[in-house]
């Protein structure tokens, strides 16, 4: 990761040749108010069970990608009301 003179953040792959995602998936975070009141980035992760298609099912089958071995369920939900409290920007 580089930082640019802009408030916006360069992403550079470890692995050009080989990415993770594809430029079909979704992205692998989303930002909550990029533009908050704060010096402070607060970062949920496993907030969702997306698996890259890379990665295959990473050796899990259906009941256990939907289940707590996959994706801490309900955190992105907890994290978005927390930031919105909180004023702060913030990565999901």
């Amino acid at each position: 990761m580089q930082f640019s003179g802009s408030p916006s953040l360069v992403f550079q792959c470890m692995l050009p040749c080989m990415p993770l995602l594809t430029a079909t998936e979704p992205a692998a975070f989303t930002m909550e108010r990029p533009q908050g009141a704060s010096e402070f980035l607060l970062v949920c992760d496993h907030a969702s069970r997306l698996v890259p298609e890379s990665l295959g099912s990473l050796g899990l089958d259906d009941t256990q990608l939907a289940s707590h071995i996959a994706w801490d369920i309900g955190a992105a939900g907890v994290a978005k009301r927390y930031y919105a409290w909180r004023g702060r920007p913030a990565s999901a």
